[in-house]
């Protein structure tokens, strides 16, 4: 059906009224967050002392508390960018799934990945390469206690299965300078809705592809979480409160 924009007009004014009301706001909770940010950039023994005591006060509920945790480097540490090489090669992956479907005429599923080299400095046509795999057996389909695996399960395997086309060919390209894997998506594995051994399970195999990579000099890169994740402001919520 089509939109009568003269029918919202006013309502997209009062939403922009809104958004500006609110602009100041979020300026002075950002500054107090950059001050907090400073103040314990190196403040490690205390704010692990924090994240202990959240992570006690919230045991028997439900959700845990959930944050960043520093280890060696101060929080707001900055880093200027290397020199830019004259040759490098860039592999970048990429990866796609069907989830199974229980009411389809055959049950399965599917995980697609692929990669991407370009070779910087070189006029050289970039390689692609890509690997599918269909799963159809029971036992990769059912849990062990029977039950079709869940959607989670699926995206663990192409998150691994991403990583692992990064750790198969990269050594290829080693040879001609420096490699630059890169991920797509965070640098860890969300696998949250997993059960603990499932989680051990993919994530020893995500470990052994980054093992292969950093074993053979590729420089891995990928982002730590999206922009509006809440593990840095969670950490400066317990920091103020000591």
């Amino acid at each position: 059906m089509t939109l009568d924009f003269h029918q919202i007009s006013s309502q997209v004014n009062d939403m922009a009224r809104a958004v500006a009301g609110k602009s100041s706001e979020k300026d002075e909770l950002l500054a107090t967050a950059r001050e907090l940010l400073h103040a314990h950039a190196t403040d490690f023994d205390f704010l692990h002392g924090q994240i202990t005591a959240a992570e006690k006060a919230s045991e028997g509920v439900r959700f845990n508390w959930l944050g960043g945790a520093p280890v060696s480097e101060p929080l707001d540490a900055t880093f200027a960018p290397p020199p830019t090489p004259d040759r490098a090669t860039v592999i970048a992956s990429d990866g796609s799934q069907i989830h199974p479907d229980q009411h389809a005429i055959a049950l399965y599923f599917l995980v697609n990945v692929g990669i991407i080299a370009y070779r910087h400095g070189t006029k050289t046509t970039p390689d692609v390469h890509s690997a599918a795999e269909l799963f159809f057996e029971d036992g990769d389909l059912l849990t062990e206690q029977g039950l079709l695996i869940s959607g989670s399960i699926v995206n663990a395997k192409r998150d691994v299965a991403e990583v692992g086309i990064l750790a198969q060919f990269a050594p290829a390209y080693v040879a001609d300078g420096t490699v630059i894997a890169l991920i797509d998506g965070q640098l860890t594995l969300h696998m949250m809705e997993l059960s603990g051994k499932e989680q051990e399970q993919y994530r020893q195999a995500y470990l052994t592809h980054l093992e292969t990579l950093r074993a053979h000099g590729a420089t891995i890169a990928a982002y730590i979480d999206r922009p509006r994740s809440g593990f840095v402001l969670s950490l400066l919520h317990i920091a103020n409160l000591g």
